[in-house]
Parts: structure tokens; C-alpha cells; sequence
């Protein structure tokens, strides 16, 4: 049982264990999150916790178990989900709700309400997610704040963490956590089989993320899977995965090193060298660069430098309605401590005063005028304002196989068509850099795909029209202008088609042959080649999740996003998507006494609330991405009342006569002052107490009060500024008293 403590009281929070199961086929993941809650107060508890994800996360299934039912969640649009919740709440039911935050997209918000005195809840949550590749290893990472309240001293739950790795070629390396144990290994001709498990009775004892990484001999092998779901008999879904490695056979007879709490080295894979490289950087500093663009670009350029391999060479070139070398030399600057310093000082005099912006001249410098043997690397910072767009393009297309143009676009209104079509042509990488959090990251990334060899101008085409296609790297399939698959970067084809064309599907591929390697993907797949998994959703549910992620990105900054056609894919294939839910309800046969108390277990060391709610509402601010906003519920009896007197009070309302809504006018104007007065000592006394909150370091509580009911032309929905009623224009205050839902009880 986790405890926390609020002004000296103790209070415990009804975590009793928590296990973590992982299911990896090659770099597919399932992970399955299971909580188990215990109500030992004397009421009904409602407890929400948050659960971190990453983009490419899918939610794929939510159960509860309580007692000997199991309830699997269905998916709704999010608002009938939301009510429906609070329905089965009012009537004194056991219902889980799981979203995505509002406010956060890499947030789930997971709220079980109803816990009954002296039961126990079995929640599980499933992810899907693909393997992501760190150190040239398949890297599963379950993060630390995936187990609530862990900085917590006195947490007392245990936790239990298994993971199962299935390969079809054999795994040459494997690192673990510390205290985890191989408990099986086996391996037949066509699957090798590896699971791991560690166990712990208090999670204090730990304090890092949980991390599994494995090589095999053969990275570079495609994995073809089939899966068939008794959900929808009449599809087939598919996966082609690619993992460009470049790495050097060796023939050997591959054997499992075993390691503990090791981060892999990826200069222990004998690597095809690509050779010596000089890094050119076109710096915009053109005057529509002012201000943070200017400034962000001037970071990110320094991390550049910083973080140049050695025995490299650089160049920047910077321009505007004209372009400046800092060199001018054929090679180049050489990469050392002095040259470096120099190129620092330069760079933090850099101003956005050169004018218009001219990208084609300088382009074309870097491109044929800097004469060297070392193969060029072009990195292009801009916002991309410019008048030639066309004639830039097709400069970059013209770059002969030793030159790689990588552009990155500062700025949220900068010219994404341009730099997205100049790396495109120029057989490089794109990157956005919105806000200057995100630097490190993207520059990291992008030298990284400078540096390692590609596979260029790569297509694939599929023979049948799928009814949902994604890829993981949001390529546009359709387009004949084939893109760059670049090292240690997963690619991953999903699709799901129609069971009566599975048997014709063919799937090719192409791509330039690259010269330091002499291959390249060249190849073509049928039915036959596809290895058929066990009968399931999974697939079906990450095709889904993929399709979502590629449809939330708009077009253009002019497109919207499709919710409707999200909405459907989501519900019809049960994957969490922002405008969905999941519910799940469990119908009580013991209906609840006492107020329903809310309990927020978070990520982080914090206090959990509990408080009973008015009819006033307050707003709480967001401490961190794991904060929670606390609504507090009172007693399930008191929510059917004032649901029924609300009903009641509209029917009358809608009865009432001309005469006695003017009636009810002219007593509005004779009460006003009283309840003016009423509302803001309401008002005063909240502030008073949330004046004492703030005590509380980990709670910012706002002492907006949100009105509900108040809507007209001037102040369209709730009023969410912290004005008193008084403050507002005479007009208003007599709109807000007469209306039906005028009063504010404290």
C-alpha cells in the first residue's frame, strides 16, 4: 500500500502490486501493465492514475477484474464514454475510464470510481509499441515513472517484471536489469525463445528504468508476419519490417553473451566504414530569421560543432540576399579545439541582417563549389521563405551520390514543403525544430544519419489496395519519389486488406544500390513469404495506431485533421485515439455508503487530495507532465438528487407562462444585491481555503471559480477568468442571476 501524508495525517493509497509483462516478437512489443487496487477505507474511493506513452504507443485492450468478473473495456466516442461513466458512478457502480489527457497527448488518464469499501480491482492495460534501436541493439525501455509514487519512501507495493523475447534468428547479445534472471531458454529451427523475470517486493528498491536490449546475428534480415482476428474474419493484416544495418557477416557460429545493466556499445559491431566527411552548414540569416529563429539557430548550430566526430571537417556558410564563407578553403576547417573556439565566437555574433532570402547560391557553393575528395555533408537551416522554391528543389536532385543535403526547419511558419522536398531530392533527413527543448534530440538524430551510410530512392509498392496502410516513418508510399532508409532505423509496413486478397498479395521493394556496400533492398515478397501468427488483434490494433498517427498530422497548415475518419478506425479496431475512451462498468449488487473520496496516485513524489465536492468546481494547475486535475465527487445519493432536481427545475422552467417569466425578471433586479453579496463571500471563503492549499508544495490551486450554465453572445460558455460576478458589466450580472443554474452553493 503506497502512503502519503497531508498536515500530519497519514493516508493510504490503494496500490497493492503491480506486474509488467512484455511479449517482443523481433521489434514488435505487447506490453500489459496490471494494478491491483484494495479498498480497505470505510468509502467509496475514486482513484485516477497517469500512465506515460510515447507517440507510437498504441492502448490496445483495458480489463478490470473484480471479485470473479471480468469486464473487458469497449472503446466510445470520448463524450458518450464520459457519461456513461458518470452514470454508472451515480447509480452506484464500479466503472474504469482510460483517455488520452487533453492537454498532454502523451498522457493516459486512468480513473477507477466506485472502488467499494473492501474491494479489490485488477486493472490491465495493454500497450503496443515498436522496438526502437539504441547502441545497434533492439532497445525495450519500460520507464521508471511507469510505477506510481516510486520516490516515495514509505511505498510498500511490489512489483514483478517478465519479459519474452521470440526471434527467428538467434540472439547474439542480451543485456537485463540488475537482480533479473534468465528462467527459460529454448529454440527450435524456426524460433528462439528468452524469458526474463525479476521481482521485488517493495518498488523502492528501484530506481532506474527497466531496460532490455538484444543483437542477433543477422539485424538486416526482413520479418514478414500475417495475424487473422476472430474481430474482423473477413481481414488479414500484414507486417514488413526493415532494418538497414550495414554491418559486416561474419561466420562465426553465433552464441548468447549474457550481460547485467549494460548500455550497449555500437562500436562493438564491425561497421561498414563510410569514409571521411566534410559538414557544411547553410545558416539563413536573412531578416525574416529575427528574433527566437535567429536565436534557436545559433543553438542548434553550436550543438552541431560540439558534436562533430573526429578527424572530420567543417564549413559554414551563412546567408542571406548574398551568402559569406567562414573559410573558404577547399577542405574546409579541420576539426579541433582552436578552429572550434573561433567558430563559437563567430557564431554569437550572428544577426538576422542579410536581407532577403537566397538559397539557390549558396546551395549551389556548397553543392560544386567547394572542391574536395571528402564526401559532402549539407546541413540547411532556414524557415524556407523563399521565391524559387522549384529551381532549389531540383538543384538538391542534382547532387551526385557523395552528397547529402539535411535540412532543418526553424519555426512554426517555416516553409515545411521546402526543407521536407530539398532532403527528399538531396537523399538526406528532414527535422522541424519548434521549440528549442526539442535541439538535442534533432540534432543528435540528424548527424547521426549524416554520418551512416543509406539506402536510397527506396520504394514499396503493395499489389492489393489495402483498407488501412501506415508505415512508422509516415512515408508516402503512393509517391513515385522513393526516400532515404537510413542505419539502425527501423521501418515498418502495416496494412490490413481483405482475407480474399491475401493469397495474390505481393509486396516489392527497390532501391539505389548504395557503392560502399554494393547492396541494396531489392526485392519482392508473396503470401507464402509471410509468417502467420497466433490469431489475435495485435496487428490489426498497431495498423490502426499507425494509420491514426499519420492522419493527425494535417496536410498543410491550412488542412484540419480528419477526426471523424480517426474516430472510426479507432472504435472500429479498438485503439485509444484522442477522441475515444475506453469504459468498462461493473454493476454492483452492494450500492455504496458514504461520500465517494477521489485519490490521484502519480508518477512522482506527491500528495494525494481528498476532498468533497461543491457545486462550486476550482481548476488545478498542472505541475508537470504527470499532474492530474482533481474534480471533486460527492455521494452517489446526493449526484441522483441533484440530478433529478435539475430535471424537475427544467420542466417547470419549460411550463412556465410570458407572465411569470416577466415576473421572475422584475425579482432578478430586487434580489440582485442579495445574491451578488452571497456569491462573492462564496467566493472570499474559497479563496481563504485555497489560500491555506497552497501550503501544500506540491498543489497550485487557482482560485478561478468556473460558473456552469452561463452562455450567451458575449461570453460564449463557461467563464473561466477570475472575475467576481460584481466585476462583470450590470447586463451580465443580471443574465447570471436569472438564469436557471444561477446558484453557486459553497
Amino acid at each position: 500500500m503506497l502512503h502519503s501524508s497531508i498536515n500530519d495525517s497519514v493516508y493510504q493509497v490503494p496500490l497493492r502490486n503491480q506486474t509488467v509483462n512484455a511479449q517482443i516478437f523481433n521489434s514488435i512489443a505487447t506490453i500489459d501493465i496490471i494494478q491491483t487496487f484494495y479498498n480497505d477505507t470505510q468509502d467509496p474511493l475514486e482513484v485516477t492514475v497517469n500512465i506515460p506513452i510515447d507517440e507510437d504507443y498504441g492502448i490496445g485492450k483495458l480489463t478490470v477484474e473484480i471479485g470473479d468478473q471480468v469486464i473487458e473495456g469497449k472503446i466510445l466516442e470520448k463524450q458518450k464514454a464520459q457519461e456513461k461513466y458518470e452514470d454508472a458512478i451515480a447509480q452506484g457502480h464500479t466503472a474504469t475510464i482510460a483517455s488520452e489527457d487533453n492537454e498532454k497527448d502523451e498522457i493516459i488518464k486512468l480513473t477507477i470510481g466506485n472502488l467499494l469499501p473492501g474491494q479489490e480491482a485488477k486493472l490491465e492495460i495493454q500497450l503496443l509499441n515498436v522496438l526502437k534501436i539504441e547502441g545497434a541493439a533492439y532497445c525495450l525501455r519500460i520507464p521508471l515513472n511507469y510505477f506510481p509514487n516510486y520516490e516515495a519512501k514509505l511505498n510498500g507495493y511490489s512489483y514483478k517484471f517478465q519479459v519474452e523475447i521470440h526471434s527467428d534468428t538467434p540472439i547474439t547479445y542480451l543485456s537485463h536489469p540488475n537482480s533479473s534472471k534468465i528462467v527459460k531458454e529454448t529454440s527450435d529451427e524456426n524460433l528462439l525463445h528468452i524469458k526474463l523475470e525479476k521481482t521485488q517486493e517493495n518498488v523502492y528498491c528501484l530506481d532506474n528504468d527497466l531496460v532490455v536490449y538484444y543483437r542477433t546475428n543477422d539485424m538486416e534480415s526482413t520479418v514478414l508476419f500475417s495475424q487473422e482476428s476472430e474481430s474482423h474474419p473477413d481481414q488479414v493484416a500484414v507486417m514488413l519490417s526493415v532494418l538497414p544495418s550495414f554491418i559486416e557477416q561474419t561466420t562465426s557460429v553465433p552464441s548468447l553473451d549474457t550481460y547485467e545493466e549494460e548500455i550497449p556499445d555500437p562500436q562493438d559491431v564491425q561497421y561498414i566504414n563510410p569514409g571521411d566527411c566534410i559538414y557544411i552548414f547553410l545558416v539563413d540569416r536573412s531578416g525574416s530569421m529575427r528574433g527566437d529563429k535567429m536565436q534557436t539557430t545559433k543553438e542548434a548550430l553550436k550543438l552541431f560543432l560540439k558534436s562533430l566526430p573526429p578527424r572530420s571537417n567543417f564549413e559554414i556558410i551563412s546567408f542571406g540576399t548574398q551568402y559569406t564563407v567562414l573559410s573558404g578553403s577547399p577542405n574546409g576547417l579541420e576539426y579541433n579545439d582552436i578552429t572550434i573556439n573561433n567558430a563559437m565566437n563567430q557564431i554569437e555574433s550572428f544577426q538576422a541582417d542579410m536581407g532577403g532570402t537566397e538559397i539557390y547560391q549558396p546551395l549551389e557553393y556548397a553543392i560544386s563549389g567547394i572542391q574536395t575528395k571528402l564526401q559532402k555533408r549539407i546541413f540547411m537551416l532556414t524557415d524556407g521563405e523563399v521565391s524559387n522554391r522549384n529551381q532549389v528543389v531540383e538543384l538538391a536532385g542534382k547532387c551526385p551520390y557523395d552528397v547529402r543535403i539535411h535540412s532543418i526547419g526553424i519555426g512554426r511558419g517555416c516553409d515545411v514543403r521546402l526543407v521536407s522536398d530539398v532532403a527528399t531530392q538531396g537523399k538526406g533527413s528532414c527535422s522541424l525544430v519548434v521549440e528549442s527543448k526539442d535541439l538535442k534530440a534533432i540534432v543528435i538524430k540528424a548527424l547521426a544519419r549524416a554520418k551512416d551510410p543509406s539506402y536510397s530512392n527506396c520504394k514499396f509498392i503493395l499489389s492489393q489496395n489495402p483498407i488501412i496502410s501506415a508505415n512508422n516513418l509516415k512515408h508516402n508510399l503512393i509517391n513515385t519519389t522513393g526516400f532515404e532508409l537510413f542505419r539502425n532505423e527501423i521501418f515498418l509496413i502495416l496494412a490490413i486488406i481483405p482475407k480474399q486478397d491475401f493469397e495474390n498479395l505481393r509486396i516489392s521493394a527497390s532501391s539505389d544500390i548504395n557503392p560502399i556496400s554494393n547492396k541494396g533492398i531489392n526485392y519482392e515478397w508473396s503470401a507464402a513469404d509471410f509468417r502467420q501468427l497466433n490469431m489475435g488483434n495485435e496487428l490489426f490494433k498497431i495498423a490502426a495506431r499507425m494509420s491514426i498517427n499519420e492522419l493527425s498530422i494535417p496536410a498543410s497548415k491550412y488542412s484540419r485533421v480528419p477526426t471523424k475518419d480517426i474516430e472510426k478506425i479507432s472504435i472500429e479496431y479498438q485503439v485509444l485515439s484522442k477522441y475515444t475512451a475506453f469504459l468498462a462498468v461493473n454493476q454492483n449488487d452492494e450500492k455504496p455508503i458514504g461520500e465517494l473520496k477521489q485519490i490521484n496516485i502519480k508518477q512522482e513524489d506527491s500528495i494525494p487530495i481528498e476532498r468533497n465536492e461543491k457545486r462550486c468546481r476550482r481548476r488545478v494547475q498542472p505541475t508537470s507532465p504527470t499532474s492530474q486535475v482533481f474534480s471533486f465527487s460527492s455521494s452517489n445519493q446526493d449526484q441522483i438528487k441533484k440530478k433529478k432536481k435539475c430535471k424537475e427545475k427544467k420542466a417547470a422552467q419549460k411550463q412556465e407562462t410570458p407572465k411569470k417569466k416577466q415576473d421572475d425578471n422584475e425579482n432578478v433586479h430586487h434580489n440582485q444585491h442579495h445574491q451578488l453579496q452571497k456569491i462573492n463571500q462564496a467566493m472570499a471563503d474559497t479563496e481563504m481555503a485555497e489560500e491555506e492549499e497552497r501550503e501544500v508544495e506540491t498543489m497550485q490551486i487557482d482560485d478561478q471559480i468556473y460558473l456552469e450554465g452561463y452562455n450567451n453572445n458575449q461570453m460564449q460558455g463557461l467563464i473561466k477568468s477570475p472575475l467576481k460576478v460584481s466585476q462583470l458589466p450590470m447586463e451580465e450580472q443580471k443574465y447570471m442571476l436569472s438564469y436557471s443554474y444561477q446558484q453557486v452553493e459553497i
